[in-house]
Parts: structure tokens; C-alpha cells; sequence
């Protein structure tokens, strides 16, 4: 699984992957999720896109859709988050805590596959 040398160019974005490495116990005794870093600069692309959609019911609405590419090669899937989005001088993208909500492999049309396209959504943090 190789990255087409032009999806490279357009990963201009660089994400901190987290997994969920167990469970801890806070001061006040609630279980609470620990994370901790996979991959600290993952190449990425950061996308955010918005289009109008007809609805029977409410006319037309708003789709709001926030994506994040990345190569074939990556290890990411719905189990994991993102953090820290940041263009190639280190300056924040997308501020917050994104969790994975679908990852889907694209395959070209050899059916080799060439990028992921992570589907996310951002989240609080506690």
C-alpha cells in the first residue's frame, strides 16, 4: 500500500494519533479513559466542508462534515483520536480533541488501496 506521490504533496497537515491505552481512576473515583500518543506528527490533511441538502421533512439543511486524510499506511481506525492538527510551521489547524467516528480505505480504480479518509467529529475533553 503505497500513497500516490500527489496525495504526499497534499498532506499538508500533521495530526497526533492517540489510543486508548486503559483506564485510570481519578481523585473523586470516577474511571476515566488514558491515552497516550502513537504517532506524534502523522501527515495528514485537515478538511472541513459544508453543503446545502434537500430534507423532506425540514426543506433544506446544512451538512457539516469535518475529514482528515492520510496514507494507506497509516494504523488509524475508530478506536483511536486525534489532537494537535498543525500546518508545517508547527501553527495550530484545528484546536481540540477529534474522535474517529469511521475510517474508510479509498482504492483506486486497480484496486490497490491509496489514502484513508478519516470521518471526525470534535469533542470536550474533561
Amino acid at each position: 500500500m503505497s500513497t500516490p506521490r500527489w496525495l504526499e504533496r497534499r498532506l499538508v497537515h500533521f495530526c497526533t494519533v492517540q489510543q486508548d491505552t486503559g483506564t485510570a481512576r481519578t481523585a473523586s473515583g470516577q474511571v476515566t479513559a488514558v491515552w497516550a500518543d502513537q504517532y506524534g506528527t502523522q501527515p495528514c490533511r485537515f478538511v472541513e466542508t459544508s453543503e446545502r441538502v434537500a430534507n423532506e421533512r425540514q426543506g433544506e439543511v446544512l451538512v457539516h462534515q469535518t475529514l482528515v486524510l492520510m496514507n494507506a499506511t497509516a494504523d488509524v481506525d475508530a478506536s483511536n483520536r486525534l489532537r494537535l492538527i498543525r500546518d508545517a510551521d508547527g501553527a495550530a489547524v484545528a484546536s481540540g480533541t477529534y474522535v474517529v467516528n469511521r475510517a474508510l480505505v479509498r482504492r483506486g480504480i486497480n484496486g490497490k488501496a491509496y489514502h484513508l479518509s478519516l470521518e471526525v467529529e470534535r469533542v470536550a475533553v474533561t
